[in-house]
């Protein structure tokens, strides 16, 4: 069954490195053949100047980001169970598409067994993305994560579309986001012939009287009993 998850947050200066690292599983985040559950992953948009190396390009956004700054934003997303890796894949590069076609990005697909309910898994994707978009100005690598000129772009670092947002203005960029997933899903799943379809909505826009399933996380699910898990499976097939 198709379900929707959706989580972002802000990867402060000091530690987006280590967030690729991990949901690419490199240097101390290594597995073995046998745990490793990355199936898929890649980067676009890179600016000159980073050899198309995520990892320098978050280095250097780790060490020039201004300290409440965000060098990305880091995304986890529920893939549809249904649709084979290939789909899945094309699935997360329409979202980077439609919502960041410019800006440097990135993403990663996991099929962990273990984190899962049943036999069929638990796919999902780390996504990250950069809020400046290159705009064509050479700029060596710590420039680039400076703050933008205003009226000199040369001067300054490359420009953020996230600037001078009101809370607002930022609630529906995220919400068209939300949305965007959503929609993207449901085409994929209707062009694979699948019936079940997700929304972003939360319960109470849905009318849905009931409370919101809580997030387990890797280590909720892995202690509990096989009857915990049988339990939380009917539920989902009733809800």
């Amino acid at each position: 069954m198709a379900s929707y998850f959706f989580d972002m947050k802000s990867a402060r200066p000091g530690t987006a490195e280590d967030s690729y690292a991990y949901a690419n599983r490199t240097g101390r985040y290594s597995r073995s053949k046998e745990t490793n559950d990355l199936v898929a992953s890649g980067h676009r948009n890179l600016p000159e100047g980073f050899d198309n190396d995520p990892m320098k390009f978050l280095a250097t956004g780790d060490r020039y980001e201004r300290r409440n700054g965000a060098v990305v934003r880091k995304l986890i997303l529920a893939l549809p169970r249904e649709l084979p890796l290939a789909e899945q894949e094309k699935l997360v590069v329409d979202f980077l598409d439609a919502t960041a076609p410019c800006k440097p990005s990135g993403y990663a697909i996991h099929h962990p067994k273990q984190a899962a309910f049943g036999d069929d898994g638990n796919p999902h994707t780390h996504v990250w993305l950069c809020d400046r978009i290159p705009d064509g100005i050479p700029r060596e690598r710590a420039q680039f994560f400076r703050r933008a000129h205003p009226t000199v772009p040369e001067l300054g670092g490359c420009r953020k579309d996230s600037g001078g947002k009101d809370p607002q203005q930022a609630k529906e960029s995220m919400r068209n986001m939300r949305r965007a997933w959503a929609d993207l899903q449901n085409l994929a799943l209707e062009a694979g012939g699948h019936p079940d379809r997700v929304t972003h909505l939360s319960l109470r826009e849905q009318k849905v009287d009931r409370k919101p399933e809580p997030r387990f996380g890797f280590m909720g699910v892995k202690r509990m009993d096989q009857g915990a898990k049988d339990e939380i499976r009917a539920s989902r097939r009733t809800a």
